[in-house]
């Protein structure tokens, strides 16, 4: 699977984005909902909950970026699903965008890609690769 992915990403100068169902990559992933959880408790009900948490999400991938010789910079989160709450008002597909110039983002997923589509994000127009389909 590294190798596959490793190919793309050697074709993909705009975005390097990878959903991946299994834990197959020799790669630690890091429990995004666990951390958010603890952080964002005190801003729950606060009107600076999504800047909050927004705030969080991009430091935490700076924070947890790692670089191996396969991947260049990267990222390997799980559990990240808790962004998609209505109540963070985090534009998902953009932040994931917009990160993935220059960071390779792995994410675990529960759920398969259908349509271009993931839980409630759509991923048209948005180049990613699933390698484990």
């Amino acid at each position: 699977m590294e190798k596959k992915i490793a190919q793309w990403l050697t074709y993909q100068p705009r975005t390097r984005l990878v959903f991946i169902r299994s834990r197959q990559l020799p790669i630690s992933f890091v429990n995004f909902g666990y951390e958010f959880a603890k952080f964002i408790e005190p801003f729950l009900h606060t009107s600076k909950l999504p800047m909050k948490a927004f705030q969080f999400a991009h430091d935490f991938i700076k924070a947890h970026t790692q670089v191996n010789e396969i991947f260049g910079k990267y990222v390997a989160i799980e559990n990240w699903a808790i962004l998609l709450e209505p109540e963070l008002k985090i534009d998902l597909r953009n932040f994931l965008t917009s990160i993935s110039q220059n960071v390779t983002v792995i994410l675990r997923i529960d759920d398969s890609i259908e349509n271009d589509r993931l839980y409630n994000i759509d991923l048209s127009n948005i180049q990613y690769y699933q390698p484990d389909k």
